[in-house]
């Protein structure tokens, strides 16, 4: 009897450890593996490409009669990005198209929530018509920061990232659909609308925006 009693004690010995380890890498976004050896955070850590990004921002202002549609969309397939953008105003319609080849978004998660981005492109133009009818192009980019990264506020299960970094005016919070350590899928939908309504003048501002961003590990 007490050879399995010794027995027992020794496997919990060696099962608890792993069992604290598994649960700490268990499943939180929707494409989550079922469970991972790594946390969360070492997942997380290391260099990261943008391989996919697919956005849309559409803000309507009525400013006292006086409506602004803008409708911005985005698609980055890790080499080429396309910026379409839509400004409706006065009946009279704005269409401005930002086009670049061979972009390349490096993140580097470091410890202590500190964030490098380092942002390169080459042949980048820059075409369309706006109010003063100006076109306009950019030959090349390159843009290096260094900024911050955290989990979401109060966010105990680590299933939200903040990025101090605004990729093509989205915000900075994102929903992790899927933390790999090979791949991350980020999203957020954002939705606002603020009014204010006084006598002789009204005012509406409705924000929709969506952003669903791919990373490869480069680990």
């Amino acid at each position: 009897m007490m050879k399995h009693n010794l027995y027992f004690r020794l496997l919990m010995f060696v099962l608890l450890p792993l069992t604290v380890v598994v649960s700490s890498g268990c499943k939180r976004g929707e494409d989550d593996s079922m469970f991972s050896l790594k946390s969360r955070d070492k997942r997380l850590l290391g260099a990261w490409k943008i391989t996919n990004i697919t956005a849309v921002r559409d803000i309507s202002i009525n400013d006292n009669s006086n409506v602004v549609n803008t409708l911005m969309e985005v698609t980055f397939d890790g080499e080429q990005t396309k910026q379409d953008c839509t400004i409706v105003t006065n009946n009279t319609t704005y269409k401005r198209t930002y086009t670049g080849k061979g972009v390349s978004y490096t993140f580097n998660f470091e410890k202590f929530g500190v964030l490098e981005v380092v942002a390169t492109s080459g042949d980048v133009r820059y075409s369309g018509t706006n109010i003063t009818g100006e076109l306009q192009q950019i030959q090349t980019m390159k843009k290096s920061i260094q900024t911050y990264w955290g989990w979401g506020q109060d966010d105990k299960d680590k299933s939200n990232l903040t990025l101090g970094f605004n990729l093509y005016e989205f915000g900075p919070s994102y929903k992790i659909r899927q933390l790999k350590s090979k791949e991350i899928i980020l999203e957020s939908i954002y939705n606002d609308k603020d009014e204010e309504t006084s006598p002789g003048y009204t005012y509406t501002n409705d924000l929709k925006s969506s952003i669903k961003i791919t990373l490869t590990s480069t680990k």
